[in-house]
């Protein structure tokens, strides 16, 4: 009579309830070790795109941190995405908010506001 049990030898090639062969790994440190980052001490930063051209806040942080280059990036609620050897301060925000466009109709209408 013959065998119809299966034999094990299906889509892996190897017999059945016999362990997977071992993967050539390497330790995550070990790994982070042998390829530093790109550029190691840049952080993301955003900012809001609330009537600040690009080309403004770009030649504000290309002045902020000479010899680095910045690319545009947006996300989602209007603000631009870029990355930065260090964060910001107080007077760099109050820097880049002094290159916002001014919009002469939007200034009227504020100085006709009920406040």
């Amino acid at each position: 009579m013959a065998s119809y049990s299966r034999q094990g030898t299906g889509l892996t090639g190897r017999p059945k309830g016999s362990p997977p062969p071992r993967r050539m790994t390497i330790p995550f440190a070990q790994k982070a070790k042998l390829s530093p980052p790109e550029n190691p001490a840049l952080k993301q930063a955003v900012y809001p795109v609330y009537e600040l051209k690009w080309e403004k806040l770009k030649a504000f942080l290309e002045k902020r941190f000479p010899g680095y280059t910045f690319q545009e990036r947006r996300v989602n609620n209007d603000r631009y995405l870029f990355e930065i050897p260090e964060d910001l301060t107080k007077d760099d925000e109050d820097a880049i908010a002094k290159e916002r466009d001014k919009d002469p109709k939007m200034q009227a209408r504020r100085a006709q506001s009920p406040e």
